[in-house]
């Protein structure tokens, strides 16, 4: 039962972990308040963020679904799009890494941006 938990899909699962909570987070994104209200978000950034979490928790939601088919060891009449999945979090991780240059740098937001990239980037060279 145990060789069941190989490297691929440990990183599949956190890979969905990961994701799922980003779009969560993307998702509840609000306007700032208080002393930062000053800063004006144009609406078309929030749709864009919340979009781009919906998306994000979709894909987590392929990659564990992915998980669990590496891990029950099935295999489905068609072929499952791994590489898709893994190319289009890879994707939406480098978006944030690269947003998460923007000015007003903040170190965690881009370490945990680096992290989430490097994730994906892994999780994609064991599909």
């Amino acid at each position: 039962m145990l060789e069941r938990f190989s490297p691929p899909v440990l990183v599949a699962v956190a890979t969905a972990l990961w994701f799922f909570v980003d779009g969560v987070i993307k998702v509840s994104h609000r306007a700032p308040e208080g002393r930062r209200a000053a800063v004006i978000v144009p609406r078309w950034q929030t749709a864009l963020t919340r979009i781009r979490g919906i998306v994000s928790m979709l894909a987590a939601i392929g990659v564990g679904i992915g998980a669990v088919l590496g891990f029950l060891d099935l295999t489905l009449g068609t072929v499952y799009p791994a590489r898709e999945l893994g190319w289009t979090v890879s994707a939406l991780a480098l978006w944030t890494a690269v947003e998460s240059l923007r000015p007003r740098l903040r170190p965690v937001r881009i370490i945990v941006a680096i992290l989430g990239f490097a994730l994906a980037v892994f999780y994609l060279g064991f599909r």
